[in-house]
């Protein structure tokens, strides 16, 4: 984007502007902006109106180029504003010899602060005799023009035809640039060159001359409409022509609606989420004139163009962008012309993206110029919008009040040193638009602290803390290039120090000390736990991050924390000989409890192994089981034979009392069990166990059969696994039944 260059022209309006913006600028705390329209320049256009016969005849007939710029002309004067004046010179006042020029006054005089239907009534019903081109007129609206006191000054030249010098002399182009070239450069010029035989003037931007032409009548309007524009810093909308459609993304203060045709009526625009905008005053008409000029009054041939009406209607206010829609009946045309509401924004940007607060300090550093445009009194920024047209920016920047003599654009780097900034930045859009602003920044330099850590001590630790806790850590501080002074020493606050990994470690306490640049550190029992205390290397973080006036003072390092054990074994762990005494008892119980002979975990008579004999059946009962119950905690196994309807005396049953024979260890499937004696009920006379058969004796206690008579008081002990069992009721003569079945040890 290019450099914006403050045209001298514009520079007594530019300082107006700057002047009352002092007073009534708004400033964010991120920026600062400059209404564009808080304040209107002052305006003089001083007009060269060519009235010459060729704009009725040219001489190869006649045609309505009178009528048009006459028209277009009346369109001109509704568009003055507040500030302006405007001067009309017309050519017929020159066209007489022997006068004096320099004292010719202008035709006629509008000031914008009219009604503009007064002004365009003024232009409507200006007549002159057509006469031709005299030179003289231009000279002595630029005299006029030049005597002014205005904020802007434009000389504005309409004509079709080639200038003379005392009524005989044609001027040729090359005199006609000369004289332009020459103007005063606070003039700006506006030429609009009217059919083939008019001089084309060469136009000049950087000299304010501007150059049009119209080759044909119907192009008058639309050129002069453009040369106002460009003077009253307007611009057009786009306008759908079928409905009066037209839209923009930011918002506007002003509006000017000018609709043409014979039976236009402008009602108001529409905004299509909200009810209508009434014009701020009623529009102001527009029309052909019907008569070319006083010496043509008579003449039928003179061309009239009727079609010339139109309407002008000015909405001013705070218009937000969006969709609208012109309310225009009878309208055959329809032209929008608009003027920004908008601020501009100027940024200061740090590397992360964030834009600085002029009413807090900076570092030193790198920044980004960045600027934007705003809603009016707002930090909202607006969206990038071709309704700004092509924006020129520039900035000078100055350091501790003197500038560095460079340029500065958007997006540009600024490097910042310590002290104090001031940016001068300007803005052109929509290239009528200017405006300004300044920012200032306070600016501080980061002073970096060095910080040295001498952390060579070993703390041992005992069942008191530490041995040499009176030892501290040292740290020390200094600027890159020198240490300390005594009164920077006193501003320095005490720094933060943290461990990067805590686990139980007390705290660190950092002192300062009377030495200039040097810190204590202490370590910390954790928990005041000795025994709990960490052992090891461990890192710490000291860090500082001061203000002090507008620096900020800044350092940091790490160290390491040596801790070592200073306790016996049975210091830093005194419970060790309880719980070793406690381990042996537990073992101690635990092989007692291991070795301990316990019985199977459960008994049961296998299955299908029972068989019932009820005699003198000799085969065994079908579907009677005998029933066995395992009670090992009473260490019994009681065996029942089925119940018999026959006979009640086949109804047996036995119970085996039981001790424990392999230790627990064994699986129990494995395990054996004892029988130490033996019950009956029923008629049983004996019971058979893996074949040893068993009998009561005299004294009713049962024993080995075979030992009846040999040893009366011989113990019953038999060890038995998975063992076979019958039992048999009545007698050894007289047998009533039987009854088999075979344990299974589980």
């Amino acid at each position: 984007m290019g450099v914006f260059t403050i045209k001298s022209n514009k520079l007594k309006r530019i300082i107006a502007i700057l002047l009352t913006f002092c007073i009534s600028m708004i400033m964010s705390p991120f920026s600062a902006g400059v209404n564009a329209e808080t304040e209107k320049p002052t305006r003089e256009i001083n007009l060269v109106y060519d009235d010459s016969g060729s704009m009725i005849d040219d001489g190869s007939g006649y045609l309505d180029r009178w009528c048009q710029a006459k028209y277009a002309l009346e369109v001109f004067a509704a568009m003055l504003e507040e500030n302006d004046t405007m001067n009309v010179y017309a050519m017929s006042d020159f066209s007489y010899s022997d006068i004096d020029y320099s004292k010719v006054p202008p035709h006629i005089t509008l000031s914008g602060s009219s009604a503009p239907a007064d002004n365009v009534a003024v232009i409507h019903n200006m007549l002159t005799n057509a006469s031709s081109t005299p030179f003289q007129t231009v000279e002595k609206a630029y005299s006029d023009l030049t005597q002014s006191s205005a904020d802007e000054k434009w000389l504005v030249v309409l004509t079709d035809g080639i200038f003379t010098k005392d009524f005989n002399t044609e001027m040729n182009i090359a005199q006609v640039n000369d004289f332009f070239n020459k103007k005063n450069d606070d003039i700006s010029l506006m030429y609009l060159a009217i059919g083939n035989n008019a001089l084309n003037i060469s136009g000049n931007d950087s000299k304010s001359i501007y150059a049009f032409s119209a080759a044909n009548s119907t192009d008058i309007l639309s050129k002069l409409t453009e040369m106002s524009n460009r003077i009253f810093e307007r611009n057009r909308l786009q306008v759908d022509p079928a409905n009066g459609n037209f839209s923009f993304d930011i918002p506007m203060s002003e509006l000017i609606v000018f609709a043409q045709g014979k039976n236009v009526n402008i009602k108001g625009i529409n905004k299509f989420d909200s009810s209508a905008i009434k014009a701020s005053s009623d529009p102001v008409e527009v029309k052909y004139s019907e008569v070319a000029a006083l010496n043509y009054k008579n003449d039928k041939n003179v061309v009239i163009n009727d079609n010339l009406v139109g309407k002008i209607a000015y909405f001013n206010g705070d218009f937000d962008a969006g969709d609208y829609v012109v309310d225009a009946p009878g309208a055959s045309t329809i032209e929008v012309y608009y003027r920004p509401n908008v601020d501009i924004a100027i940024h200061l940007v740090n590397s992360e993206g964030t834009r600085l607060s002029t009413s807090d300090p900076i570092p030193q550093g790198t920044y980004t110029l960045e600027y934007g445009f705003v809603k009016p009194g707002t930090d909202e920024i607006l969206p990038d919008s071709d309704l700004l047209g092509e924006i020129d920016f520039s900035a000078k920047v100055s350091f501790n009040g003197e500038s560095d003599g460079k340029q500065y654009y958007n997006g540009d780097s600024i490097t910042v040193p310590e002290g104090s900034m001031d940016i001068d930045a300007t803005a052109e859009y929509l290239d009528y638009n200017a405006v300004s602003t300044s920012l200032h920044y306070d600016v501080f330099q980061d002073k970096p602290l060095n910080f040295s850590i001498d952390d060579s001590n070993v703390y041992k630790i005992n069942t008191d803390g530490f041995e040499n806790a009176d030892s501290p850590i040292i740290l020390n501080v200094s600027l890159n290039d020198r240490q300390l002074t005594n009164e920077e020493w006193n501003d320095l606050d005490i720094p933060e120090i943290e461990f990067i990994s805590k686990e139980n470690l007390g705290d660190l306490t950092i002192k300062k000390t009377d030495q200039i640049g040097v810190f204590e550190i202490y370590p910390s029992v954790y928990d005041d736990s000795p025994r709990d205390n960490a052992i090891g290397d461990f890192t710490f973080h000291v860090s500082l991050q001061q203000k002090i006036g507008m620096n900020v003072w800044s350092g940091q390092a790490d160290g390491v924390l040596h801790i070592s054990d200073g306790m016996t074994l049975l210091e830093r762990y005194p419970w060790i000989i309880p719980f070793l005494i406690s381990l042996a008892a537990l073992i101690l119980l635990l092989i007692w409890w291991m070795t301990r002979k316990v019985l199977p975990k459960n008994i049961k008579i296998l299955s299908g192994s029972t068989q019932f004999y009820v005699l003198p059946n000799p085969s065994p009962q079908e579907g009677m089981e005998a029933v066995c119950a395992y009670k090992r905690k009473s260490k019994k196994i009681e065996i029942s034979s089925p119940p018999c309807e026959q006979n009640y005396e086949a109804k047996c049953s036995v119970t085996f009392i039981l001790k424990a024979v392999d230790r627990r260890y064994v699986k129990s499937k494995n395990r054996r069990i004892c029988i130490v004696e033996i019950k009956t009920s029923g008629v049983v006379y004996n019971v058979t166990i893996n074949g040893v058969i068993y009998a009561k004796n005299t004294h009713g206690k049962w024993i080995e059969e075979a030992y009846l008579d040999i040893d009366s008081k011989r113990k019953l002990e038999q060890i038995i696994k998975n063992a076979n069992i019958e039992m048999k009721t009545g007698s050894p003569t007289d047998i009533i039944s039987r009854c088999e079945c075979q344990l299974k040890h589980i």
